[in-house]
């Protein structure tokens, strides 16, 4: 098999909708990786327990979803500044 048909493969089993001859191989990898990231934050997200404020902010570092933006967001939130 491919590396090419295995993408368009994986991209099928997670529900990608997309026309073969018009997608390159780093477009489907690339929308492949964004559904998988975004799929692992949600899922994270999903098994947090709300009561605990830290436990997304953790989980996400964890999982190397974590972004620079994020780190200067929570320091704001802790610092009190909006």
């Amino acid at each position: 098999m491919t590396e090419r048909q295995e993408l368009i493969d994986r991209a099928l089993e997670i529900g990608l909708s997309f026309n073969e001859s018009q997608v390159s191989d780093e477009e489907l990898s690339r929308a492949i990786a964004t559904y998988e990231r975004v799929y692992a934050e949600a899922m994270a997200e999903k098994t947090c327990d709300p009561e605990k404020a830290q436990c997304a902010t953790e989980r996400r570092k964890t999982l190397g979803l974590w972004s620079a933006h994020d780190e200067q967001t929570d320091r704001k939130i802790r610092d009190g500044v909006q």
